[in-house]
């Protein structure tokens, strides 16, 4: 048996990564778990060090600018790094422009 379209209302079963009544995408987008450790300093200078999510832009607790090395695939919302080529979850081309024809 496959997988239920996600949009609720299609919810038609299929096999495949994309539905084959309305097209959407079944991949589910992976919630972010990569965390990086605050470089920023505290109000008394001593290292700040919270974790952090891709989310973040800035630190909840010292204000820090966050500089997170990690891009959205376009096709599946996958968190990829910039200098991957291909999404690691549905292989997406991630150096190809998106244009439209003329």
């Amino acid at each position: 048996m496959g997988k239920k379209c996600p949009v609720p209302a299609c919810g038609f079963e299929c096999d495949g990564e994309l539905c084959s009544k309305c097209g959407t995408s079944k991949i589910e987008k992976k919630e972010t778990s990569e965390s990086v450790v605050c470089d920023g300093k505290t109000d008394d200078g001593q290292p700040c060090g919270k974790l952090l999510t891709a989310e973040h832009e800035y630190c909840s607790n010292c204000g820090y600018k966050v500089k997170v090395d990690v891009k959205e695939c376009r096709d599946c919302g996958t968190n990829v790094s910039p200098d991957d080529k291909f999404c690691c979850r549905c292989g997406v081309n991630l150096e190809l422009a998106v244009t439209k024809g003329n």
